[in-house]
């Protein structure tokens, strides 16, 4: 009996749950029905809003698109504006800096005649002085090998008038 009752109470456990799963589907069913029916109702009730939304969005966008735009050429307008002033400015002095740039450049080409005039008689008072220097030294050392000349000679004709007064001392003797 205990076998039996166990396999009906499974059966009635078992008949209850399927009840159960039944009323939940029928429930869930119902509800996805509601809930579909709510979507597309909002979505009918939406659509002009969705229309006024992209129209409003549409219209900011243009607006803000058009003052950006007048914001840049106004900009734009202004640093035309500046460049053009500070051209004309450059422009004006650029004449004096010309001016200016040449009486420099003037000025440098003089000093820089007079440092290489200057430059130049120095250079040629070392040359000179060198040239001098090397003739008197040539003149010094002519001078010296004349000296020596004259003293080697000296010095020979010293030595021949030995000889000779030897030689005429020996003639002298054997004469004798």
């Amino acid at each position: 009996m205990e076998s039996l009752d166990k396999e009906k109470l499974v059966s009635i456990r078992v008949k209850q749950l399927d009840e159960e799963k039944k009323k939940q589907a029928a429930t869930l069913k119902a509800t996805a029905k509601r809930i579909d029916h709510l979507e597309r109702a909002l979505r009918i009730e939406e659509l002009p809003l969705f229309k006024a939304d992209y129209e409003r969005q549409k219209t900011e966008d243009i607006k803000y698109a058009n003052d950006t735009y007048e914001a840049l050429v106004a900009t734009t307008k202004r640093k035309h504006e500046a460049d053009i002033l500070l051209k004309s400015r450059l422009t004006r002095i650029k004449e004096q800096v010309d001016t200016y740039r040449d009486r420099i450049q003037v000025e440098q080409e003089e000093k820089f005649a007079v440092l290489r005039a200057e430059a130049e008689a120095e250079l040629t008072k070392k040359r000179e002085a060198k040239r001098i220097a090397d003739l008197e030294r040539e003149a010094a050392a002519k001078e010296a090998a004349l000296r020596e000349e004259e003293q080697r000679r000296i010095e020979e004709a010293e030595k021949e008038s030995r000889r000779q007064g030897i030689f005429s001392m020996f003639t002298n003797l054997r004469s004798y």
